[in-house]
């Protein structure tokens, strides 16, 4: 349907609600629908409703919200000059974020002093190498050989951390906590693959009266 709200409401209607539908797109234009649904007073919620989401970073407030009409919901990482499926959540992942937002020695622990809450992938070692470099920056490196044009090293400016899940696992049971109990959807066997978790880039922030503002800061409020 592309990103036509006429197109995806018309298709709702032709299909009915017996059949599990999944939407892809940018986090606010998801938003976006449910919005304009109520105003419409159309029936979102007979629907069985899956969220994929990407191109930009999502605030668990924003997730939460979206809960209202779709189940699960989740975001891919990638970049356009590197490879558009770099990393995923999972349910261990989106577990992990959704505990630090609540936890604040867990998410010292993970994270550090940094006052924004990151998101966390998970991705598969076999295809990507993924480090960090002295300033905070995620470096990327495709590892396997069926690429074009394979990038090495490639930095595109993404604050973040790399976590082995062992790594995770040891700071977990340090904070009183088995990693391995923590499950989203249902979960009960998580994915042992590393982790790293993203800011956004480097230059986002705007300083207001010597605080430092954050757009996911923004879009919490809103």
């Amino acid at each position: 349907t592309g990103p036509d709200l006429e197109k995806i409401f018309s298709t709702l209607q032709l299909f009915g609600p017996d059949i599990r539908y999944l939407v892809c797109g940018y986090p606010p234009f998801l938003k976006h629908m449910i919005d304009v649904a109520l105003e419409r007073r159309f029936p979102l919620e007979t629907y069985r409703l899956m969220a994929l989401l990407g191109g930009e970073g999502n605030s668990e407030g924003l997730r939460d919200y979206l809960y209202s009409h779709f189940q699960p919901v989740y975001s891919g990482y990638g970049a356009t000059d590197v490879e558009i499926g770099l990393a995923g959540e999972t349910p261990i992942s989106l577990a992990i974020r959704r505990e630090a937002r609540t936890n604040p020695a867990l998410r010292q622990a993970l994270f550090g002093s940094d006052p924004r809450l990151p998101m966390v992938f998970q991705y598969s070692p076999l295809t990507h190498h993924v480090q960090v470099n002295g300033i905070g920056e995620l470096i990327f490196t495709i590892t396997r050989l069926n690429v074009l044009s394979p990038r090495i090293m490639y930095n595109i400016h993404d604050e973040g951390g790399v976590a082995t899940y062992a790594e995770l696992e040891a700071i977990f049971s340090n904070a009183g906590l088995k990693l391995d109990g923590l499950s989203m959807d249902g979960d009960a066997r998580p994915l042992r693959l590393p982790f790293f978790w993203v800011y956004g880039r480097k230059d986002s922030t705007v300083s207001v009266m010597g605080a430092n503002i954050y757009p996911e800061d923004v879009e919490q409020s809103l």
